[in-house]
């Protein structure tokens, strides 16, 4: 990737976090969230395997952490906020992506998967972000 294209990346990331936190929804507790993996309800906060490093896929509601999980750990993840938005976020062995959301945007379905090999050349990065449902996944390194 050539100088040019890591600059308008750096750019268009900059961009959508600025406009995250500028146009996020109303506060909603992110206690009346339910968030279920493979369909069953989980407690917030939800630390899996903290002893594994490597990479970990976190999710985020405006500007509280909700789970932090083993990337490469297959599972399916569904977050409803009160009022009915709903975001289905996918983990497989190799991958992560916004599997699908009742937004109107559906620019965080459209996002893509993250892996291992592209997490440094995509355009968001280790980033999806569901803008009008305040939800972020990062898949970082720890």
């Amino acid at each position: 990737m050539n100088k040019r294209a890591w600059i308008i990346s750096a750019l268009a990331l900059l961009l959508a976090l600025l406009l995250f936190f500028l146009f996020r929804p109303a506060s909603v507790d992110s206690s009346d969230l339910l968030i279920t993996i493979d369909q069953e309800p989980v407690a917030l906060h939800t630390l899996l395997a903290p002893e594994q490093t490597g990479l970990r896929v976190t999710l985020t509601h405006g500007e509280e952490s909700l789970l932090d999980l083993p990337f490469g750990r297959p599972c399916q993840i569904r977050i409803l906020q009160p009022g009915g938005a709903e975001n289905i976020l996918r983990l497989t062995e190799t991958s992560v992506w916004m599997e699908s959301a009742n937004c109107t945007t559906q620019d965080c379905v459209h996002m893509g998967e993250i892996t291992r090999e592209n997490l440094d050349i995509r355009p968001m990065g280790g980033f999806i972000i569901c803008l009008p449902h305040g939800l972020t996944v990062e898949v970082h390194s720890t």
